[in-house]
């Protein structure tokens, strides 16, 4: 089945009622969305094969004939894309796991919105202890302030792929 995701209602919510509803059916997406995220989330929910618009008719048939053989494809030209998303989020993946338990919990402390001088009495550390960690933190996500760390944080988490079908 060929799906377009910018179908009203929402194509990837057909998606997955697709995948769950009759899960013999092999959807291939048919898009004009380059972007990874959308591609990986479409992936994740079940299609086998990720095409944009404008591949010519017979490089269409050959992906639909490798979804059909029961087969995963993704366009050529935005495989290299794909594979730059994932080793993108493997690398920011590294180093949520690097955070330390300390940093992980000032980490946590910082979203939530407190200061460091509050983050230090809830933790019963000093407020230089805590901007020692903040440093660190810092570092390993490559940002140079308090917000850039929050939304860096937010971003690894949700940015988490999973290519396997």
């Amino acid at each position: 089945m060929l799906l377009d995701l910018a179908i009203p209602g929402g194509g990837m919510e057909a998606l997955k009622r697709i995948v769950v509803q009759v899960p013999s059916v092999r959807c291939m997406i048919l898009t004009v969305c380059d972007l990874a995220t959308t591609a990986i989330a479409a992936l994740n929910a079940g299609a086998k094969g990720y095409v944009l618009k404008g591949v010519s008719a017979g490089d269409l048939k050959k992906a639909m004939w490798t979804v059909a053989n029961e087969e995963s494809f993704v366009s050529p030209e935005f495989a290299t894309k794909l594979l730059q998303a994932a080793q993108l989020n493997v690398q920011h993946a590294s180093s949520i796991d690097q955070l330390t338990h300390r940093e992980a919990q000032i980490m946590k402390a910082v979203e939530e919105g407190l200061t460091n001088r509050e983050i230090g009495e809830k933790l019963e550390i000093s407020e230089k202890t805590v901007k020692y960690y903040m440093s660190a933190i810092l570092q390993k996500y490559g940002v140079t302030n308090r917000v850039s760390a929050v939304i860096a944080a937010q971003k690894l988490r949700g940015a988490t792929l999973s290519l396997g079908n």
